[in-house]
């Protein structure tokens, strides 16, 4: 599944702190696929919030390129919507009440939503 270039610009408001993240989706990017697409994501895209996340999401997903992909893509698709990371020993349950688990991270889970 690759990004569509009508989904170049995205504009996500992140949950966990209120602020607003613009993630531009290259035409590089677009053009990626597999481990180059999640390295491109992860190390090399110029919004340093965005590699986070998905970093993030390649621990969650663990190295699963096909579905790295698909939530890069829900995420495009969804721009209200995003990576929350949630550790049970600090934080409160309902913030990610009836979010879609993504995968474990290191001392908790990666949720989408």
């Amino acid at each position: 599944m690759l990004l569509t270039s009508a989904r170049r610009y995205v504009i996500e408001k992140s949950k966990h702190n209120s602020e607003v993240m613009k993630v531009e989706l290259t035409k590089q990017m677009t053009e990626l696929s597999g481990i180059d697409f999640m390295y491109y994501c992860t190390s090399e895209h110029p919004n340093k919030e965005f590699q986070d996340q998905c970093r993030m999401l390649r621990y969650a997903v663990m190295g699963d390129t096909k579905r790295f992909q698909e939530y890069i893509d829900k995420m495009v698709s969804n721009p209200d919507k995003n990576f929350i990371p949630f550790y049970p020993a600090k934080a409160d349950k309902k913030k990610v009440k009836g979010m879609e688990i993504v995968g474990t991270i290191l001392d908790g889970r990666l949720y989408f939503g």
